[in-house]
């Protein structure tokens, strides 16, 4: 609760001065939200180069209820911000529980996993920022963790009715932003894999999770399907809507760039994958970024790195796997879309992936030092004369 409280403190405070006004893109969203309060909503808004509309709905019902005010435009932004920290928070709960299945054993600071992904995300600079601002690109953090807490939920449980939730997630997030339609994917690819794995390792290794589940996972595709079924009739019917705003930014555009599209996609691919380490090589856009600041601060991305780390070595448990694979997989939208780079809007599918990176790394950490404080006193003869 503590997390939660410091997350609605640094996302309310001085929200009326921070930032100052509007800019094009939240403006462009509140003239669309007020022609839905005149009766002219839609399911896709075709300005700006084509929105999906949830977020717009979000905005209208806000606009109606605080009146036309930037707040208004922005507290939706602001509510899926904090309702983020207390996903990541459960997400947490069930990686530990899923790591617990794979590994039994007793480990005493699993209990401040999630606290830690929780904390790292309601503190963080790049979610903080967003979630400030009346653009759609913070609801798929939202989705995609409630989606995958859900998931791993129904890991840990059995239960059907968890991989059902996962799968409304997963087709809602598609209403928000258009780099949410990477997130069902990245899911099946994370389940190709580890079944491929663990066909190709040697027995005694998990069953693949894809033919544990195999019913679960389709009643999940059904529900993802059902939900995404009135977009996809839209998309049938305007056709030119569904890749309207990925044609002007694509790396296969022509218009794009003037280099080969492959060297466009590394140029993005190295450029965004750096911003998330190197001081100075952040966005350098400003409404999107302190310009140039880097996603971690030094600390914060060794621990990261070291997280990252521990999930490639313990790839054979299906939790580390999926921890290991979500960010670089929901990076890909960045890696394609080769307008400007870095860029953070495009990334925001891999919060709090890669908070939790950080949380385990801190984890190892506080872990190794106990296990050298307990080793020193032994060998110092301490613990025998305390006894």
């Amino acid at each position: 609760m503590i997390v939660l409280a410091l997350a609605v403190f640094l996302r309310f405070w001085q929200i009326n001065r921070f930032p100052l006004g509007l800019f094009g893109d939240e403006a462009v969203n509140g003239l669309d939200a007020l022609d839905v309060l005149a009766g002219r909503g839609a399911i896709f808004f075709p300005a700006n180069f084509g929105r999906e509309g949830a977020h717009i709905w979000l905005v209208a019902a806000s606009l109606r209820l605080f009146g036309v005010t930037p707040f208004a435009v922005r507290l939706p932004s602001l509510l899926a911000g904090i309702l983020t920290v207390a996903a990541a928070a459960w997400l947490g709960h069930e990686i530990v529980a899923a790591r617990r299945r794979s590994a039994p054993g007793d480990r005493p600071l699993d209990a401040w996993l999630p606290l830690l992904v929780a904390a790292y995300t309601a503190t963080s600079y790049w979610h903080l920022h967003f979630s400030r601002f009346g653009i759609r690109g913070i609801f798929t953090t939202l989705w995609t963790a409630l989606a995958f807490a859900a998931f791993w939920r129904g890991v840990n449980t059995g239960g059907t009715r968890w991989f059902v939730l996962c799968g409304l997630c997963l087709g809602a997030g598609v209403y928000f932003y258009t780099a949410s339609r990477f997130v069902p994917f990245a899911l099946v690819i994370f389940l190709i894999v580890q079944a491929a794995l663990a066909w190709r390792t040697k027995a005694g290794q998990p069953a693949p999770l894809l033919r544990t589940f195999f019913k679960p996972l389709l009643w999940a595709a059904l529900a993802a399907a059902l939900v995404v079924a009135p977009l996809g009739l839209y998309f049938v019917t305007h056709p030119g809507s569904f890749a309207s705003r990925a044609a002007t930014v694509s790396a296969f555009n022509a218009e794009v760039g003037g280099v080969s599209p492959l060297a466009r996609i590394a140029q993005a691919a190295l450029a965004n994958v750096v911003q998330f380490f190197v001081p100075g090589q952040g966005d350098p856009a400003a409404f999107y970024n302190l310009p140039g600041r880097a996603v971690f601060d030094p600390l914060t991305a060794i621990l990261a790195l070291l997280g990252l780390l521990i999930c490639l070595r313990r790839w054979r448990q299906p939790i580390f796997l999926f921890l290991a694979l979500w960010p670089p997989l929901l990076l890909l939208p960045t890696f394609l879309a080769v307008d400007r780079f870095p860029t953070l809007p495009r990334a925001l599918g891999v919060i709090p992936g890669i908070y939790l990176w950080a949380a385990l790394g801190l984890q190892a950490v506080i872990e190794a030092g106990f296990r050298v404080e307990t080793r020193l006193l032994a060998e110092s003869g301490f613990l025998q004369d305390f006894g």
